[in-house]
């Protein structure tokens, strides 16, 4: 017989405060988002970060907490190419995060980005691609998409 056991421990950020002025309608996304340990971020209409956990940040190669900075001009978003070509202007907009707001619907897709290299010089790492499937919902209030979150998953 499969023996299943639960245990909660208490979050690792109690006194959080955003360091953005975060809308009313995202805020409980938040608070959900910084204390959770999967990778994920969340971004308001206008594609400001939000919320980041510090998994995303990692997993992404940047800062934590990683917030108040466009989305698309923050990551560095490369093609599926063998040498990895900066991401056209048009594709990087379609993103799934930035999908799922333009959209009001779920997005899901991959995409490649290649890690912070002055982070990682400092972490005493190297600069990596990393490949992650991202998928996306829109975040709602009053029938409109006001941001997204996102979850990441290395693949």
């Amino acid at each position: 017989m499969t023996h299943v056991e639960l245990s909660l421990s208490t979050s690792v950020t109690p006194d959080w405060r955003p360091p953005v002025t975060v809308p009313e309608e995202l805020s409980r996304w938040v608070t959900a988002v910084v204390e959770s340990a999967e990778p994920a971020l969340i971004i308001d209409a206008s594609a400001t970060i939000v919320a980041t956990t510090p998994s995303c940040a990692n997993l992404l190669g940047l800062r934590h907490p990683w917030v108040g900075e466009r989305l698309p001009d923050s990551l560095h978003l490369i093609d599926f190419t063998a040498n990895g070509a900066e991401l056209p202007e048009p594709e990087r907009e379609l993103i799934p995060p930035l999908l799922a707001v333009a959209s009001g619907r779920l997005a899901r897709g991959l995409i490649r980005v290649r890690t912070n290299a002055a982070l990682a010089a400092a972490r005493g790492e190297e600069s990596e691609t990393r490949t992650l499937d991202a998928i996306a919902t829109p975040l709602h209030a009053d029938d409109v998409a006001v941001g997204s979150l996102t979850f990441f998953c290395e693949i």
